[in-house]
């Protein structure tokens, strides 16, 4: 089922004229757009700096296993995998301001991600 961009901002401003605001749901979109690499990517860059902590990883079966990749690395060499991604070079995009805009007038409740960046 899909709605128009009339139809939703209905359905928002029914929801707070309820008193029962949406909760949204993000996932990969909000972070790429803002300079975070997708799991796919941290792969690849996991496999360019930590070469030899992955050569047991059969990369033709688990090319799109990010948690054995993570798996891979201890705590320190996860730290400097994400550092520069999710400390250094944060940016917000307008899919960030749009969300805090509708949080702010109570149009949802809160934003659950799936994402690892803290944006």
């Amino acid at each position: 089922m899909s709605f128009s961009i009339q139809e939703v901002a209905e359905l928002l401003k029914q929801a707070k004229e309820n008193k029962k605001p949406y909760v949204f749901f993000t996932g990969a979109g909000c972070s790429i757009s803002a300079g975070v690499p997708s799991a796919t990517g941290l792969i690849k860059e996991i496999r360019q700096q930590f070469r030899i902590q992955v050569n047991k990883i059969d990369h033709e079966q688990d090319r799109y296993n990010y948690g054995k990749y993570m798996s891979a690395l201890d705590k320190d060499e996860r730290r400097r995998l994400l550092k520069p991604h999710i400390i250094e070079n944060k940016k917000i995009n307008w899919a960030h301001i749009a969300l805090a805009c509708l949080m702010k007038e109570e149009y949802i409740q809160r934003v659950l991600t799936f994402n690892f960046d803290s944006i």
